[in-house]
């Protein structure tokens, strides 16, 4: 249909808008971006896993304000965007190709909308069993899960040396996008940008560095989107933060820095991480691979809107989402919340397969 082929022509688009969509149609939308690299032909992934997987990975996510299937979705769409336009993905073999876009698909899988720093105080034994990045290990490990089990079997098309190593791959990519890493990555890309050009390629030739750039820009893609997009997902983060700032104080514990809700500007939230993250992190990224450089611009001019504009512009006349109050049976907010602390825990109990509810069908197109 014609609306189909009008977002079609977005998807290579940071203009891009996932706030727009339904749930069913940001799943065609993750269909429609593996299709149009024919990665069901190149890697030998039949069509109808293809959507099963993805809906079983709708199911599997949270509603929190931000990390849910829209974010998901705006990160796929994202990878496909800025590896396009960087010219990185059309370097990446189909094998490479697909783990990019499953990393993408599941790097927030099961994501309970709090931080690794407070799943850590709430959630001992989960910590204690990841070591580190225990969010992005489990991410790994729910979407390996997912992907063997004998309803979904999406890896049956590969021999043992590829699923060897597109497991490899999506465990790297998936705990690439732990920000407790992103002074890493920040160090390498200065390493490659002070050294001069060595390879022809971005990023120095490294394959894995340029999927691991990619994912570690697209999850933060929001902030390169054009100024009304970047408000939306903005409001977003900003409530789920906010929630969970809540939920400490509930427990008596001191609140994450920036996630008091008494004490912190959005506003500043977002001037905040562009200054002391985004920025410097593009300056580093747009010397290695110049072809981002509409990223960067983007990045800079809402920089200068964000200046410009209090929380209550920001926010409208809806205004800011009421805290989180608790109860006897645990937090409930009176706006969007976080799943809670737990969350992990509860959907490992209550969901011993993949498919036991339906996540909904994909656009009728998409069968």
């Amino acid at each position: 249909s014609g609306s189909e082929s009008c977002v079609r022509s977005s998807l290579e688009s940071l203009d891009f808008d996932a706030t727009q969509f339904s749930p069913d149609q940001l799943s065609w939308v993750a269909l429609e971006i593996l299709l149009s690299l024919g990665l069901d032909e190149k890697v030998g992934v039949p069509r109808n896993k293809l959507i099963l997987f993805i809906s079983t990975v709708r199911k599997n996510m949270f509603e929190n304000p931000y990390h849910d299937w829209m974010h998901v979705v705006d990160v796929v769409q994202a990878t496909y965007a800025l590896g396009m336009l960087s010219g990185v993905l059309q370097r990446l073999s189909p094998l490479e190709q697909f783990a990019l876009f499953v990393s993408a698909l599941c790097h927030d899988l099961e994501h309970p909308g709090v931080t690794n720093l407070s799943l850590a105080k709430s959630n001992p034994h989960l910590s204690s069993l990841y070591k580190e990045s225990s969010l992005e290990r489990h991410h790994s490990i729910r979407a390996f899960s997912l992907m063997v089990h004998r309803d979904v079997d999406l890896l049956s098309g590969m021999d043992a040396p590829a699923r060897y190593r597109f497991r490899d791959m999506v465990n790297k990519l998936i705990l690439a996008t732990d920000m407790s890493r992103h002074a890493e990555y920040l160090s390498r890309l200065q390493k490659l940008s002070t050294s001069g050009p060595t390879h022809d390629e971005p990023l120095g030739g490294d394959r894995l560095l340029q999927m691991e750039i990619l994912i570690k820009c697209a999850d933060t893609s929001n902030l390169v989107r054009p100024m009304p997009v970047a408000k939306k997902w903005a409001v977003k983060i900003g409530d789920e933060f906010f929630a969970q700032g809540d939920q400490e104080r509930c427990m008596g514990w001191a609140v994450t820095p920036h996630f008091d809700r008494t004490k912190q500007s959005l506003v500043k939230l977002q001037t905040g991480f562009i200054d002391h993250v985004m920025l410097p992190f593009y300056g580093a990224i747009v010397p290695v691979c110049p072809d981002l450089g509409p990223a960067i611009r983007q990045l800079e001019s809402n920089r200068s809107h964000w200046a410009a504009l209090t929380d209550t512009q920001v926010y409208g006349p809806v205004g800011r989402a009421p805290p989180c109050n608790l109860n006897a049976t645990g937090f409930h907010p009176a706006g969007p919340a976080p799943q809670g602390f737990h969350a992990i825990s509860r959907n490992r109990q209550s969901l011993p397969s993949p498919l036991d509810h339906d996540a909904g069908p994909l656009s009728s197109s998409s069968s």
